[in-house]
């Protein structure tokens, strides 16, 4: 399905003083686990997408849905106001919704439910009247989503954490299923059950793997074959049935270059030099989320600073490294202004989790 791309027209000005900054992640936070831990990025939340992956229209009617009525997901009839058909597709929308950022919960105490709350970020991205993208007709929103997804702390999506940043580009399934194993334990986490850890890969492989077709898969209902809107980054593929691939993402610039302020603004806020190595191997980096190598990184970053004052690539002891004048955020949120700017839009103001 092929969706039309916004007008773009000019960058957008700077944001005034109570429009600061856009989307900025929460800095790290001292005497966490080892950066290579399963434990310092996520949370042991296996298997709360009901085995479903996110599907189109979903995120755009829960917004709509929350901001008719906060309580919605705890209503007898939230299946209606969903249009979710069942009950475990509402609690596969209030996780997703959740995992990409887009509403945060309190942890509730016992016998009392938990509050679902819209953050900016829904607001800037899905509000239909003054939202970038309330549709996600434009790939960059699912790009800033995917990066959403895997960059929050905590990931409430082990499973993806792991094969975006523990894996090589081409492993087999059972290496999957072992190396998710082997971190859940080093993390001292009670290692999922084989079941949960198969339901997770199997969600994981039909997020992002290309369309199907009825000739791939002739009992597979339509939803399955149509109904994927992450697909078309091909950021996933199986060559055989036991394999699966990992391709470099074809991402928008200013997307690669929002997310590597973005990581810089978490690992070190008051940074503005941030090395190249760095966002392309750190785990947890933007490198690892879009499956992008230096070069890759390097050159995405480079047609933003030709086209984005304040933002260079220079040379550290050899070693190229990516500087900016402003802090990295809001920094970063003005080049999505950019990317997203058209008639009348609006500086959003500051944007949080």
């Amino acid at each position: 399905m092929s969706h039309p791309a916004p007008h773009r027209t000019s960058a957008l000005p700077s944001p005034n003083a109570e429009q600061l900054p856009l989307f900025a992640a929460e800095p790290a936070e001292p005497a966490r686990p080892a950066a290579d831990s399963l434990a310092s990025a996520c949370s042991p939340t296996w298997g709360r997408h009901g085995s479903n992956p996110p599907r189109y229209g979903w995120l755009g009617q829960a917004y709509a849905a929350l901001v008719d009525d906060p309580e919605v997901f705890a209503r007898e009839d939230n299946t209606v106001r969903l249009s979710a058909g069942s009950k475990n597709r509402v609690a596969s929308i209030r996780f997703w919704m959740r995992a990409f950022t887009l509403t945060s919960e309190t942890d509730p105490m016992p016998g009392q439910a938990s509050s679902v709350v819209l953050t900016e970020r829904a607001h800037w991205l899905l509000n239909p009247d003054t939202g970038v993208d309330p549709y996600l007709e434009d790939f960059a929103s699912l790009w800033l989503l995917h990066w959403w997804l895997l960059s929050s702390r905590p990931c409430r999506v082990p499973t993806w954490h792991v094969a975006f940043n523990h894996m090589l580009a081409v492993f087999s399934k059972d290496t999957l299923r072992r190396r998710l194993g082997a971190l859940a334990t080093q993390a001292g986490w009670k290692t999922p059950s084989a079941k949960v850890i198969g339901e997770d890969i199997s969600c994981l492989v039909r997020m992002y793997s290309p369309e199907r077709t009825w000739a791939d898969s002739p009992q597979a209902h339509i939803e399955d074959i149509i109904d994927r809107p992450f697909s078309p980054l091909r950021l996933l593929s199986t060559s055989e049935p036991d394999q699966l691939r990992l391709h470099p993402g074809v991402v928008p610039a200013e997307v690669v270059a929002y997310a590597c302020l973005e990581y810089s603004h978490t690992v070190t806020p008051a940074a503005h030099t941030i090395s190249i190595a760095r966002l392309s191997t750190d785990v947890g980096g933007p490198g690892r989320a879009f499956r992008l190598y230096s070069r890759q990184l390097t050159t995405c970053l480079q047609r933003v600073a030709d086209t984005h004052a304040g933002i260079r690539l220079t040379e550290s002891l050899g070693e190229p490294v990516l500087t900016f004048d402003e802090p990295a955020m809001p920094l970063g949120g003005h080049l999505l202004g950019a990317l997203y700017s058209r008639p009348g839009y609006q500086a959003p103001p500051l944007l949080t989790r």
